[in-house]
């Protein structure tokens, strides 16, 4: 999913010791493009070499949220300069469509300004949602007033992980962020606390983390999931839950049930 983004006006030569770059220009009596190199003279360039390619986020964004997505008529707006974009609009709330932001590089305080800038040049008339590609912990938002932000891999579906899972985007967008209201599951704003029936369960690493959000998000929605799915999806090499969770398995698998190759929280 890349298009032409141009063509580069310098190359390095990757015989040179010095990874040197060298300016591309046509050649003085012949066709061609190329550079003066002090020792070896002129060296040939094709074209090809020099195409730049950026990602079509049009492609990609419609691909991650199908025919959820309504595209701005006037196609993408760069909001940022390279950081960020309004996608379009999706409805997740019955009053109305909810406008979509995407921005990179998120965990960079300098990009969250940005943000902040960008939400005040282009005031939204509702809360923007806003996509990011990176990792974004809870918080104070920095005075982004209505923004909810939301990294990607978050709301992937377990199933199909090239696209969106909308009730659990929903989830996100209504605040809810992998907790339930009332119930006797929850699991703490950080992920990291997990309380089934009054048996509290504490997860330090990021895998066991990963896991047990998409095992109470699946709890949420009603359905069970694949172990392997969910192993992968958590970023872990492990080929079992027993394996994944180690001293809190003891206490997690009198919860963690399995019928037919798909597991369920139950408390």
């Amino acid at each position: 999913m890349l298009i032409p983004d141009g063509y580069d006006t310098t190359i390095v030569d990757d015989e040179d010791e010095d990874c040197t770059a060298f300016d591309i220009g046509p050649h003085p009596h012949r066709e061609g493009l190329g550079y003066f190199h002090p020792v070896r003279g002129w060296v040939d360039v094709n074209q090809t070499q020099l195409q730049r390619w950026r990602p079509d986020l049009t492609a990609i964004f419609t691909a991650l949220l199908g025919k959820e997505l309504r595209l701005p008529v006037q196609g993408l707006l760069e909001r940022e300069t390279g950081l960020i974009w309004e996608i379009g609009s999706v409805r997740l709330i019955k009053s109305g469509r909810t406008t979509i932001w995407f921005v990179r590089c998120l965990h960079d305080l300098a990009t969250q300004h940005r943000l902040q800038e960008a939400l005040r040049k282009f005031p939204p008339l509702d809360t923007v949602l806003a996509l990011t590609s990176t990792e974004y912990e809870d918080g104070p938002h920095m005075g982004l007033g209505r923004c909810v932000i939301v990294p990607i891999a978050d709301v992937l579906d377990a199933y199909a992980p090239q696209r969106i899972d909308f009730d659990r985007l929903r989830r996100r967008f209504e605040g809810r962020h992998h907790i339930a209201d009332t119930g006797p599951l929850t699991l703490s704003q950080d992920g990291r606390t997990l309380t089934i029936s009054g048996v509290e369960m504490v997860f330090g690493g990021e895998a066991q983390q990963h896991a047990i959000r998409q095992l109470v998000d699946a709890y949420h929605d009603h359905r069970g999931l694949r172990a392997a799915a969910v192993l992968e999806n958590a970023g872990t090499s492990v080929t079992s839950f027993a394996q994944l969770f180690k001293k809190q398995w003891p206490v997690l698998r009198r919860y963690l049930k399995s019928q037919n190759g798909f597991w369920h929280l139950e408390p």
